[in-house]
């Protein structure tokens, strides 16, 4: 029993490191390309080696940081074919989400996404995070309607890199009314239960949504020239 509370203990502190060294990255609090290594998170944090070891070990699994030749790990860097790369799976996979919600969805349901739609219309343009947490929350019921496990283990796969660009995209120029337009037609399109049309919009959605980022990431390439 003993060794069972240790090793529970452990696990627990290295989650607990994961969780905040990820939110770290996700953030930008640690930098793309920072340096990373057990004897600096250690003197950091305050941990035993142990647990930092497990939770980079998670972060390289969620390819947030990559090992370095020279040993240790640094923070990966965010590269434009990376976002168009994760933007084009979570298109993909959201796509079809929607497709298998369209055909399962109560009049329940629905009432939930027309009434998180209903705020969006309310909120104003101005209140881009608002907007983006009622996104959020359209996609997530989405997602629980459709119950496709191997979908949303996947999505959740990339879910790191989803929030680390959606972080980078808000120090740019957002896109809200878009948003909310694109919300609502995918909407209309469940509501009448045309699984083609949703799978459509909700992928263009998901593809136009990378553009924020990719401007960032631009604009910060042109000032390093």
């Amino acid at each position: 029993m003993g060794d069972f509370s240790a090793n529970f203990q452990r696990q627990s502190m290295a989650d607990g490191v994961f969780s905040l060294l990820r939110d770290q990255i996700i953030s930008g609090q640690i930098p793309p390309g920072q340096k990373l290594t057990e004897l600096d998170l250690v003197k950091t944090l305050g941990v035993s080696r142990t647990p930092i070891r497990e939770a980079l070990r998670l972060l390289l699994g969620e390819q947030l940081v990559e090992k370095r030749s020279s040993g240790g790990f640094s923070v990966t860097d965010v590269r434009m074919e990376d976002i168009r790369g994760i933007y084009n799976v979570r298109a993909l996979l959201e796509g079809l989400m929607a497709r298998e919600a369209s055909v399962k969805l109560t009049t329940d349901d629905l009432e939930v996404l027309g009434e998180i739609i209903d705020r969006m219309h309310k909120v104003p343009t101005t209140d881009e995070q608002t907007i983006v947490l009622l996104g959020r929350e359209f996609h997530a019921h989405i997602e629980h309607v459709a119950a496709n496990r191997w979908a949303k283990e996947a999505l959740q796969q990339i879910r790191g890199h989803i929030d680390r660009y959606r972080m980078l995209a808000s120090r740019g120029k957002g896109r809200p009314v878009e948003a909310v337009r694109e919300h609502q037609a995918i909407y209309s399109a469940l509501v009448v239960g045309d699984a083609e049309l949703a799978e459509h919009l909700m992928r263009q959605h998901v593809e136009n949504s990378a553009g924020p980022a990719l401007h960032v990431i631009e604009e910060s390439f042109a000032a390093r020239r």
